[in-house]
């Protein structure tokens, strides 16, 4: 066909979208109409798929979840002393860890398996002898510990295909591990126990030689009580300062009037002014009848004269008193120095006094710091021993109120229906699965096959455009189908040759094109088909038109038209 024609033809963009590679994308209505196509691909897909889901669902086996939550309350043990043997920090994560491990360990299971007879159970034995071992590792396989998040709380399952089974599983799991607990607890309280009594017999012989170090002491010593003793002496030593002070004071006050009266005496002064003398009862009698002495004689003194009798005989006994007197004062100043002499040696006895008295009293502090040693190392076992007493008591009793730090928050219940199968949520999975697998099976067919089966097909891909479709032609004889356009009018085949013509007399460069070579690709294609009978719907409609067949090696046309 003339080029011109060809080079006019625009595809329409609205319908057609070019990549960057040079292929043309993919319109919604060509997806559209490729599912189409190959509508029976996705139903067979959806088909089997729900079949293949349907019959696993009717076989699948029901299976039953029962679960028991369990609480790790602070634990409480105070065997030894104010914390627990043990020390537990419920902070601490790898405790709830452990406990863990433990829920899931096999000796457990085993412990399930005794406290629930399952070996007699009909779920488990079938009429048959079971390992208990096996059993065990039964029920590990169908129970699951799982933490609750952000608490000391601990979930635990059990699966089964019978809903009471895994109940009792459940609570099985949760009852052993409570009692198992309890009796861990209840052993470390009798081994604390023990550990106690064994503490106390070793203090008490502790205790009884200490107490007999003590009293080996006393006998030694010869003393009931040092700290008695030690009081008295202190008693005494203070009695004894307090005496030396008041002696030293005394002895100072005799030395001082001692003194002045030996000073008075050397100068030949008046010792009546020494309050000691003045005070003396004879001395202050002797005054006394001097100074009467003394009135009698001045009152004379106005009668007589000097030389008188009756004047010299008191004055003759005024000089016998003043004798009297100054005797009496040399009498009271000897007193005075026999006084100090004395308070002197009551001053030296009382000091050698003190100094003895402080030598018994280091004496008796070396003896008492033995003694206190001996006394505080029986105290010191004493109280040992009490408190251990105590304690041992204490833990006695706590171990038989069977506290326990696990507690039972949720009993398990028997599940109302299975977990594993959701009918409706498995043909909506299935219906979901199977549409999208038979929608991608049929676009990878479609981008797989390399056929072209449409026109737009055609056109998206080659970019050139579809003057007409032909049908198939059916007829016996070749002939006939070269000539279809003319022996039947009416038959689709000849409106399609018709339709080419109209196409190609629709395009102004088509109108003026003089030739038209119709060509194909491949042998057997359909030229001389299309050519004869394209020729035939040119000639009915009035135009002159020369069949040319220029197939030089495998010629048809005259054939067709029965001509030489």
């Amino acid at each position: 066909m003339n080029d011109a024609y060809y080079g006019a033809y625009e595809p329409d963009q609205g319908v057609l979208q070019r990549q960057g590679n040079g292929q043309t994308a993919l319109s919604l209505r060509d997806y559209a109409h490729l599912l189409l196509e190959r509508i029976w691909i996705i139903v067979t897909v959806f088909a089997l798929v729900m079949l293949v889901v349907v019959y696993r669902v009717s076989k699948e086996v029901p299976l039953y979840r029962a679960t028991t939550r369990i609480q790790m309350d602070v634990p409480q043990a105070k065997e030894v002393e104010s914390s627990s043997v043990v020390d537990i920090n419920t902070r601490d994560y790898t405790f709830i860890h452990t406990q863990v491990k433990i829920l899931e360990s096999r000796s457990l299971a085993e412990d399930v398996v005794r406290r629930l007879a399952l070996t007699e159970h009909p779920a488990f034995s079938s009429g048959g002898t079971v390992d208990p071992k096996q059993l065990a590792g039964r029920i590990r396989g169908m129970t699951s510990v799982a933490e609750v998040k952000s608490t000391r709380m601990i979930d635990i399952s059990a699966v089964h295909t019978d809903p009471d089974v895994a109940c009792e599983i459940a609570n099985g799991v949760a009852q052993a591990y409570i009692q198992r607990n309890l009796d861990s607890k209840m052993t470390a309280s009798m081994d604390a126990v023990k550990w106690l009594r064994r503490e106390a017999e070793e203090l008490k012989a502790s205790l009884d030689q200490s107490e007999l170090a003590l009293q080996e002491y006393k006998e030694k010593t010869l003393s009931t009580s040092v700290v008695d003793e030690q009081n008295v002496v202190m008693s005494r030593l203070q009695d004894l300062s307090h005496a030396l002070t008041l002696a030293q004071t005394e002895r100072l006050q005799v030395e001082t009037e001692s003194t002045r009266i030996q000073a008075l005496i050397a100068s030949g002064g008046d010792l009546t002014q020494i309050d000691v003398i003045t005070s003396d009862a004879l001395v202050v009698g002797i005054q006394s009848d001097v100074l009467d002495k003394q009135s009698e004689i001045e009152v004379l003194r106005t009668r007589y004269k000097e030389k008188h009798p009756s004047l010299q005989r008191p004055l003759q006994a005024l000089d016998e008193l003043k004798n009297k007197l100054h005797q009496a004062c040399l009498r009271v100043a000897s007193n005075v120095n026999a006084k100090l002499n004395m308070e002197r040696a009551k001053e030296e006895s009382l000091r050698k006094a003190l100094a003895a008295q402080q030598i018994e009293a280091f004496e008796l502090d070396r003896k008492l710091m033995q003694y206190n040693e001996l006394n505080r190392n029986v105290q010191a076992d004493r109280e040992l021993y009490n408190s251990v007493l105590a304690r041992m008591k204490e833990t006695s009793v706590s171990g038989k109120l069977e506290m326990n730090n696990v507690r039972l928050i949720d009993e398990a219940i028997v599940p109302g229906g299975s977990f594993n199968i959701n009918k409706m949520r498995s043909l909506i999975q299935a219906g979901v699965f199977g549409l999208v697998l038979g929608i991608g099976l049929a676009l990878l067919l479609h981008f797989a096959d390399d056929r072209v089966k449409r026109t737009e097909e055609i056109e998206r891909n080659i970019g050139l455009p579809v003057l007409a479709v032909i049908p198939r032609i059916v007829r016996p004889r070749p002939s006939d189908r070269a000539r279809v356009a003319e022996l039947d009018r009416q038959s689709p085949s000849a409106e399609a040759f018709r339709t080419l013509r109209a196409s190609l007399g629709l395009s102004p460069s088509a109108k003026k094109a003089q030739r038209i070579m119709v060509t194909s690709a491949s042998p057997s294609a359909g030229k001389s088909l299309v050519s004869s009978n394209l020729a035939t719907v040119f000639a009915h409609n009035g135009l002159k038109t020369l069949l040319i067949d220029a197939d030089l090696r495998r010629p048809s046309q005259h054939r067709a038209f029965e001509l030489q």
